[in-house]
């Protein structure tokens, strides 16, 4: 098991505990927001764009904000995969 801490400067995640499909809210250093699936990262999991971090709502009665090197392997793989589409852009 690789216990190395992954770099995922200025990246904000909530979890909402499993209440929906799409568990991880992830706010990118950009404002850009993803609702993602603990299998972001496979064909049948959720990695959708919801909006810039200015026009959402985060539930903090039911989101928690996480560390994000306590999530779920797919759903780092996405984080990393979405963050070098950014810096190709």
């Amino acid at each position: 098991m690789n216990n190395k801490k992954e770099d995922f400067e200025g990246i904000m995640v909530y979890d909402n505990g499993g209440a929906t499909a799409d568990r991880y809210t992830v706010i990118f250093p950009t404002g850009d927001t993803y609702g993602m699936s603990r299998d972001a990262d496979m064909p049948n999991g959720v990695c959708m764009y919801i909006g810039h971090k200015d026009s959402i709502c985060i539930d903090h009665t039911i989101e928690k904000r996480i560390d994000v090197n306590a999530l779920p392997e797919g759903v780092k793989k996405q984080i990393k995969y979405l963050l070098s589409q950014e810096v190709q852009e």
